[in-house]
């Protein structure tokens, strides 16, 4: 027999002289040498005891399995969408194992998702949505192209974020199990139409109805590199900001996930010892200045609104792609950006001051430019102050100068 009772186990153990309470303990412990498989944790499977383990996995395998392997009675159309869209659907895996008569195939497919191998999607352009649906990562062909450079074009992008990992190299598993966390929240829709790979996975990403922002997860070798676009309509950067922080937060609980996912019934003492494994999120350095840099590095701190990176230590202004991952910097720099109806304000009200504020501003060059050209010479200083703000700007710059 492959599949015991618990309950059946349980008196195996009594007449073994184990007492009952220990039972539980004994079963743990052999499952954690491997000689039997126990999931009490897990609905479908906390009243039963897999005996030989090599059947189950062997079981596993028939969906999980490389290509030309494929149990020919199912259909050739459902197996072409899992291989190509990492779909499973529910007929297909019913079909492969319904020989698999000590455990039900949505018991199977609970367990897959417990373990983060399969999320319960609903992909609309392949089957009816009435039909349990799973995004099964493993069985995806390799993206072979440039790892580093993101496949989704946008008038917004972030600068690249780096999940990274003590061991300087990423866990084995850990990129399949994020993408199945992440395909399970509602606000992340599997993108087809830029490719579902087994090490790159495209997310349509809506936290709100503003924006459509594209998310892309690629598995280098020392990193998981995140990359975010957006293509707005009205290329506002506030919303984009915003996503930003949203997807921050969706990817810290995901992370969280695994590692619990990772270390679950393993000690606690083991816990805390290895868990640093998973070191941080890091973002990319593309200042100019570090583009000749042979070696890619990051962003080392912030304050405000300015940033130092790892290879140069001075501190600079963030880029604007920098900025979208710092909330605070953008707040600064929108409390400190003057609007168009100011300054027709401040225009009416410094009358005939112009030529005066033109060179505390240093823009005397452009003053005698502006009072020649016909089409500004009617509202100059209007003109000055919207040709300033759009190149260096700044509420508090122009209040001193004001002042003066």
């Amino acid at each position: 027999r492959n599949v015991i009772s618990f309950n059946e186990a349980k008196a195996i153990g009594i007449a073994c002289k184990i007492e009952a309470e220990d039972i539980h303990k004994v079963l743990m412990f052999y499952h954690d040498l491997g000689v039997i498989l126990f999931y009490p944790h897990i609905k479908s499977f906390e009243h039963r005891v897999i005996l030989n383990p090599k059947w189950f996995v062997e079981s596993l395998g028939k969906i999980i399995t490389l290509p030309g392997r494929e149990i020919q009675k199912t259909s050739k159309k459902m197996w072409k969408t899992l291989r190509e869209k990492g779909i499973l659907i529910q007929p297909l895996y019913v079909a492969v194992w319904k020989e698999c008569k000590d455990i039900d195939p949505e018991g199977m497919m609970e367990l897959l998702t417990h373990f983060r191998l399969a999320a319960k999607v609903q992909a609309e352009e392949y089957y009816d949505t009435d039909t349990p649906q799973y995004f099964v990562p493993a069985v995806l062909p390799l993206f072979c192209g440039d790892l580093s450079t993101p496949t989704t074009a946008g008038s917004l992008r972030a600068t690249p974020l780096h999940i990274t990992f003590s061991t300087k190299f990423v866990t084995p598993g850990y990129f399949t199990r994020l993408v199945t966390t992440i395909a399970s929240f509602e606000v992340c829709k599997l993108y087809f139409e830029e490719g579902i790979y087994r090490n790159r996975v495209v997310f349509e990403f809506t936290p709100d109805d503003k924006q459509y922002n594209f998310v892309t997860l690629t598995e280098l070798s020392y990193a998981i590199q995140v990359d975010k676009t957006c293509e707005s309509l009205d290329n506002q950067k506030s919303p984009f900001s915003k996503s930003c922080q949203d997807l921050l937060v969706l990817l810290k609980r995901s992370c969280e996930e695994v590692d619990e996912c990772f270390y679950q019934g393993y000690p606690s003492n083991i816990t805390q010892s290895t868990k640093g494994y998973r070191d941080k999120f890091r973002f990319l350095c593309i200042s100019d200045k570090c583009k000749t840099a042979e070696n890619i590095h990051y962003l080392d701190k912030t304050r405000e609104s300015q940033t130092c990176c790892q290879l140069r230590k001075q501190f600079r202004d963030l880029e604007e792609e920098e900025s979208y991952w710092f909330p605070q910097v953008l707040q600064s720099a929108k409390s400190n950006t003057i609007s168009g109806k100011e300054i027709v304000e401040i225009s009416q009200q410094i009358g005939e001051c112009g030529a005066e504020l033109a060179a505390l501003l240093g823009r005397k060059a452009q003053w005698v430019e502006i009072i020649q050209d016909p089409r500004k010479a009617s509202n100059p200083i209007f003109n000055l102050l919207l040709d300033w703000n759009q190149q260096v700007g700044g509420r508090d710059e122009l209040v001193k100068h004001l002042r003066t």
